[in-house]
């Protein structure tokens, strides 16, 4: 444990171990019939199938239309991030556009001047 590479070995056994152990505190409350607990355990984990198996056994309507509503804030939410960044991106490529033009109008414009100096 003295040197730095134990030390992250530790800590990602330990991550794991730690995920494993909700997980498994997820399915014993499956098991006891506490099926909200459950599912809020695998919610965490971002356990998907695991919650949509419990849900499946509780036979609960009230809890699949919660966890309904729970995916589909989650997938508006990543939709909104990706449209976001797209947005970004295309906004930024069109700046980037209209400084190239800017800069090739700006040569045009010098490139007439220069002439024009040239002819008098």
């Amino acid at each position: 444990m003295n040197d730095f590479e134990n030390q992250s070995t530790c800590t990602i056994i330990l991550t794991r171990l730690d995920s494993h152990r909700r997980r498994i505190a997820a399915y014993i409350y499956k098991k006891a019939g506490r099926w909200k607990q459950s599912i809020t355990l695998s919610k965490k984990e971002k356990l998907y199938k695991d919650a949509m198996e419990t849900c499946s056994q509780s036979g609960d309507r009230e809890l699949s239309e919660e966890l309904l509503v729970y995916f589909i804030e989650q997938f508006i939410r990543e939709y909104i991030s990706k449209v976001d960044e797209l947005i970004k991106d295309k906004i930024e490529a069109k700046m980037e556009e209209r400084a190239k033009e800017n800069v090739e109008k700006e040569m045009v414009a010098l490139n007439i001047l220069i002439l024009m100096l040239l002819v008098k």
